[in-house]
């Protein structure tokens, strides 16, 4: 049986099942695969993608083999091993001469960005072990192996690619995303603190629409990475975002009063700041049926209660027109709260 196998994966690359699996797999890249338009698909990379590696073994033995050959879609028998999780497979390829570590796949991802991506923690050692790996290849998306890793929230992983000596961890990816920022978006706390450790990473980096690591925590309500955040000394927390929204009015729009509370506590957080909407972070509590974060918010002595967003509206118009009871009993306990502002349209809390 054994050698019936040696002999189909010998000339697998001709055979119609090679097109067949390739087909299955999804990655012919909408090619029509046949005799004149072959997958390049050979025996070695069916052990590799299937993870026999006896067989495996056994075909490098048989002759000479083009280990950096690949197929229709761009992998290398290397990428499919590590791409599904195959260490021993790995293993095995990496103790041949022509091994190439740093090819990639019509993606741009190497077999170390699959394995980081992945978790694959066994197969990220095996290849930054060889010496001729780049750790900081970007794939088609501008990510790196490390960013995969942060982005996946795989920590053993990001800690073995960080003690790696040629790593840049703060390479953003075609968005503007860093590690960092993937990692604080996702709510991977351990990760933000090991990156947060390093000089060479930026806490206040901001993606193409403006968002820090600490605006998308406290958006998510992630309040333990927003506390690892505000607890370096380098952050600036009323960062605003593209359309003017800072932490503090992400966190109070989603309800996120803790995240809330931490932010007031400090000297550097203005309340008042509104969105290009005109919207203030009381604003959106106050329209959200929020009265914890409204009160919060009320009782805080640097804010303005009256604030009108672009259509006129107060937060107390907010909350009366979509029935917020408390908040309104809230804003009216103040002082400086017009009972009677009209908006753009005439309407007034009451009406």
């Amino acid at each position: 049986m054994n050698t019936l196998a040696l002999r189909l994966l010998d000339r697998f690359d001709k055979h119609v099942s090679s097109v067949i699996l390739l087909t299955c797999i999804g990655n012919n890249q909408d090619r029509v695969l046949g005799p004149s338009n072959p997958a390049g698909f050979t025996g070695l990379h069916g052990c590799a993608y299937l993870g026999i590696a006896e067989i495996a073994v056994c075909l490098l033995n048989m002759k000479e083999w083009d280990l950096g050959a690949t197929d229709v879609a761009g992998n290398t028998p290397i990428l499919w091993a590590a791409k599904r999780g195959y260490d021993a497979i790995v293993k095995t390829f990496f103790e041949r001469v022509g091994v190439t570590p740093n090819t990639m796949d019509q993606t741009g991802q190497t077999p170390l960005s699959w394995a980081a991506a992945n978790g694959y923690q066994d197969i990220v050692q095996i290849i930054l072990e060889h010496g001729d790996v780049t750790p900081d290849i970007a794939d088609g998306g501008g990510r790196t192996q490390l960013l995969w890793a942060a982005r996946n929230g795989y920590q053993d992983i990001v800690q073995i690619i960080l003690e790696h000596g040629d790593v840049t961890p703060d390479i953003a990816d075609g968005g503007g995303r860093t590690p960092l920022l993937w990692a604080a978006r996702n709510g991977y706390g351990g990760i933000v603190e090991m990156l947060l450790e390093r000089l060479d990473v930026t806490p206040n980096t901001t993606d193409q629409v403006g968002r820090t690591p600490l605006s998308w925590a406290a958006e998510n309500g992630y309040q333990d990475v927003v506390k690892i955040i505000l607890e370096h000394g380098d952050v600036t927390p009323d960062t605003a975002d593209k359309d003017g929204r800072t932490p503090l009015l992400l966190a109070a729009r989603n309800g996120h009063g803790g995240i809330v509370v931490m932010l007031l506590e400090r000297e550097d957080v203005t309340p008042n700041i509104a969105s290009h909407g005109g919207r203030t972070p009381l604003s959106w509590a106050a329209g959200n049926w929020d009265w914890g974060i409204v009160k919060v918010l009320s009782e805080e002595g640097d804010v303005t209660p009256d604030i009108r967003d672009k259509n006129g509206r107060t937060p107390l118009s907010w909350a009366a027109g979509n029935g917020n009871e408390r908040a309104v009993q809230t804003l009216l306990r103040r002082r400086d709260v017009a009972l009677n502002g009209a908006d753009k349209h005439e309407r007034t809390p009451l009406s």
